[in-house]
């Protein structure tokens, strides 16, 4: 922390660190390369390298102008376009008999705007906002284009509304290039299944190119997501923002936002 006249023997101190502590700090937190020669500040960015200053001031001004000039990272998905999808929220039922609570969000998969999910893993991750209800089990159902089932997984619920994931079985195996039809039936009364509450939309397993693998290679977790988004890879963008949630929510936040899903993104998960 800095004294009062810069000495360290000076017994004035200061509340404030001083512009020589913070700049280090800056970097740290940054992830910059800099480097402290004979009480100068250097600084390296994209092999390029930038003399910051020697005077505490001024090294600050010059410094905080670099930052700002840093990339940063909103996590944003591409608007898309209608395919004649179903609608993303649920339907179904006798809505005056209902199991899921009345007012608020409905029950809803978290999806882009046409409702069709890209992923470029064989077995992808759903997600699914389910409000308050008195079921106890809810349904997965993937079938191909020719209407043939590729499997049926069943989800334990516990009557609490959030945000629940559905990890498609290693099992079933979704193939490059290809379109399945999914259907997500929560059970409101097992007698009786004319009384599900369901969700229903498309999932594509698409291939990224050479390029945007090796860009993936070198990228952290949340650049993977924006990479991923930026390719129109939902489900990818989507679980990595999950992933980053608990100590890092903005991701998650900025990408549920920018497909009009707003009002579920600070809903906890299951």
């Amino acid at each position: 922390w800095g004294m009062g006249h810069g000495a360290w023997g000076d017994r004035n101190f200061h509340l404030f660190p001083s512009p020589y502590f913070l700049l280090p700090v800056a970097c740290f937190l940054f992830r910059i390369n800099c480097q402290l020669t004979k009480g100068v500040f250097s600084v390296y960015k994209n092999s390029r390298h930038f003399l910051v200053g020697k005077y505490p001031v001024v090294a600050v001004v010059i410094f905080a102008n670099l930052l700002m000039q840093l990339p940063t990272y909103s996590l944003e998905f591409p608007p898309t376009s209608g395919t004649g999808a179903p609608e993303r929220t649920a339907s179904g039922g006798r809505r005056d008999d209902s199991c899921l609570a009345k007012g608020g969000m409905p029950a809803t998969a978290l999806v882009p705007q046409d409702n069709v999910g890209t992923t470029v893993a064989q077995t992808p991750t759903l997600f699914f906002y389910i409000p308050q209800n008195r079921a106890q089990t809810a349904e997965l159902t993937v079938m191909d284009q020719k209407g043939q089932e590729l499997f049926t997984k069943t989800v334990a619920l516990t009557g609490n509304g959030g945000v629940v994931k559905v990890d498609f079985p290693t099992t079933a195996k979704l193939a490059t290039n290809q379109t399945y039809s999914w259907e997500f039936a929560i059970v409101c009364d097992a007698q009786d299944r004319t009384q599900d509450q369901f969700m229903q939309g498309m999932i594509r397993r698409t291939e990224l190119s050479r390029s945007l693998q090796g860009r993936l290679r070198k990228a952290n977790l949340l650049q993977q997501a924006q990479i991923y988004a930026e390719a129109k890879v939902w489900q990818e963008s989507l679980a990595i923002a999950a992933q980053l949630r608990p100590t890092n929510p903005q991701p998650w936040e900025e990408l549920l936002r920018s497909v009009g899903l707003e009002g579920i993104a600070g809903i906890p998960f299951l």
